[in-house]
């Protein structure tokens, strides 16, 4: 998948024959900033600042309603492992989940106390980790919409990105000084910085 830009809009997103490199016949929103694709291929999301849109990659139709309508642009946005549910996060300072058949939201609003830059499923998908414009990691399950303890790391505000192990059992996350483990969910340091 490429996302393409010209001008100042995003001219959608296409998708590419991985064994030929040839482009396949079919491209979807118009105007896309970014997109994440399902774990299993089938579905594509699109997003652009306030708003998102789900498509059968298949064959390149909406699936449901707008999803992801946030008070603020839409940051990251991440598929659960088996594909039913999406999480969207935003300068709002909140993230949303939502149900992909349908494009209608589940549970509650996770409130930040900042924008929320990263998002990551479990590979179980029962639980969900974010990280804030503060730098902190919070842990939050899937199908209360809870928070799950205290966060995984002080607040540090270097922190970029975060990652499951296959287990499920470590968290990564990536800072200014290097990398770092954490059990998952008690936010134990396993080791680092690496």
């Amino acid at each position: 998948l490429t996302a393409n830009r010209g001008q100042d809009l995003w001219n959608g997103v296409r998708l590419w024959d991985a064994a030929t490199g040839k482009p396949l016949d079919r491209s979807f929103s118009s105007l896309a900033a970014d997109f994440a694709l399902s774990a299993d291929g089938a579905l594509l999301l699109a997003r652009r600042r306030q708003e998102a849109r789900i498509w059968d990659v298949t064959t390149g139709a909406l699936v449901g309603e707008a999803v992801a309508v946030h008070h603020g642009p839409i940051t990251v946005s991440a598929f659960s492992p088996d594909g039913k549910t999406l999480a969207t996060a935003s300068q709002d300072q909140t993230v949303r989940l939502w149900e992909t058949a349908t494009g209608k939201p589940r549970g509650t609003l996770l409130d930040h106390p900042a924008a929320v830059r990263e998002v990551a499923f479990r590979p179980d998908g029962r639980l969900l980790l974010t990280v804030c414009a503060d730098g902190a990691v919070r842990s939050w399950d899937v199908a209360t919409g809870q928070p799950i303890g205290r966060p995984l790391t002080q607040p540090d505000r270097s922190t970029r990105f975060l990652a499951f192990g296959p287990d499920s059992k470590v968290a990564l996350t990536t800072h200014s000084d290097g990398l770092r483990l954490w059990e998952s969910p008690t936010g134990r340091l396993i080791g680092g910085p690496l």
